[in-house]
């Protein structure tokens, strides 16, 4: 047998565009140990989530403690939702979360609580921020029951909190609470929910007039600028608008990567949303060309003792392959057997074409399997 770190395949053909973007993932992988009976409430101040994201995470019950001694996760990776503005704000409803940009760059994710399900959803749309207010007073509408005249004034009492940020829909904005706990669930009536501490940090770097795009999507795509590895992250459905398994396909095949991921362990994620990016393709592996032409492509492996050349990667698997620049077609070949790719068959990123091991090994004859331990593809 002969082990090859390498969770990908990939073609390159420099003239080859990319049909979709992928969003970056952002954040890093933590685990920490947590004690039984530690509140989840008190992490999620901590490290900046709610106790929603730390219970879809880690398979844990919606509670303010935890269960048993064990060892969690911090969901601190997250993809970050596509066609950003530059300086704003984007809300995930399925996600309980609103990312600030701000120059062009990514600055913060903050937990939030929304609408229930039903008439007080949080509704979704493209909106401008119209109003920031310290110390608000409210004026409660016909459905909190107070009276037509009733005013609020800012205090204690006051649901708004001490900081409001109104959006150009009346009676909707993001705004600290009185009522912290609340953070991560469907709760509100409309309004987006922020713990105190986190609603002064968003306040006071907000302006006037930004735009606020409040969208509903439950899956997201999304690649590590760093180590090119996919990923997919996957949201519990919370208004029940938008299946799971049907939205995962269309992504999936937006980004010409249906058949990247296992069918089985697709259905595993979509069943218990966990709400954090799961891998589909680790990696930086590929095929080699020279300069702007592509000339003998191969394959380019990396691994733990260090990256092979193209003819060394492709002597090891026995393939050899070849490029037509003029209908942009991959062929594969091992002995006798031969396949040809297109663009369509795989995924297309920094002007190079993937396509999945599970689809080509098999189909030129290659046995392989997958060692999950030492993260390598072993082939028999």
């Amino acid at each position: 047998m002969r082990k090859l770190a390498c969770f990908w395949a990939l073609v390159l053909a420099t003239s080859i565009s990319a049909r979709s973007e992928l969003a970056p993932v952002v954040g890093k992988a933590q685990t920490i140990q947590v004690m039984a009976g530690d509140n989840l409430y008190e992490l999620g101040l901590r490290y900046g989530y709610a106790i929603e994201h730390f219970a879809f995470a880690n398979g844990l019950p919606v509670q303010l403690s935890v269960p048993r001694t064990q060892e969690i996760i911090v969901p601190s990776r997250r993809i970050l939702p596509a066609n950003p503005p530059a300086d704003g704000l984007v809300v995930n409803l399925p996600e309980r979360g609103v990312y600030l940009f701000r120059n062009g760059e990514f600055d913060r994710f903050y937990p939030i609580a929304i609408g229930q399900p039903g008439r007080f959803a949080t509704p979704t749309g493209q909106f401008q921020l119209v109003s920031r207010v310290k110390d608000p007073t409210w004026m409660p509408p016909e459905w909190a029951g107070l009276g037509t005249d009733t005013v609020v004034p800012a205090g204690p009492n006051n649901p708004l909190g001490d900081r409001w940020m109104g959006l150009s829909m009346p009676g909707l904005g993001l705004h600290s609470t009185t009522q912290p706990n609340s953070i991560g669930s469907a709760a509100s009536h409309g309004c987006m929910r922020m713990y105190p501490s986190m609603s002064h940090d968003l306040f006071d770097k907000v302006k006037v007039g930004m735009p606020v795009r409040i969208e509903y999507e439950p899956v997201r795509l999304g690649r590590d600028p760093e180590t090119g590895s996919l990923f997919m992250s996957v949201f519990p459905d919370v208004y029940g608008r938008c299946p799971l398994a049907a939205r995962a396909q269309e992504l999936l095949a937006a980004a010409g990567m249906q058949s990247w991921i296992d069918p089985q362990l697709l259905a595993r994620w979509l069943a218990t949303p966990q709400g954090m990016p799961q891998t589909i393709a680790e990696g930086q592996i590929g095929l080699q060309a020279q300069g702007q032409e592509v000339g003998e492509p191969g394959l380019l492996l990396k691994s733990s003792q260090g990256v092979y050349t193209s003819v060394e990667a492709l002597r090891r698997l026995g393939v050899t392959s070849a490029y037509d620049a003029a209908t942009k077609t991959v062929t594969l070949t091992n002995k006798e057997v031969s396949q040809n790719y297109l663009p369509a068959d795989g995924i297309t990123l920094d002007g190079k074409l993937y396509l999945p091991v599970r689809v080509c090994l098999p189909a030129l004859s290659i046995n392989y399997h997958w060692d999950g331990p030492s993260k390598s593809l072993v082939i028999d």
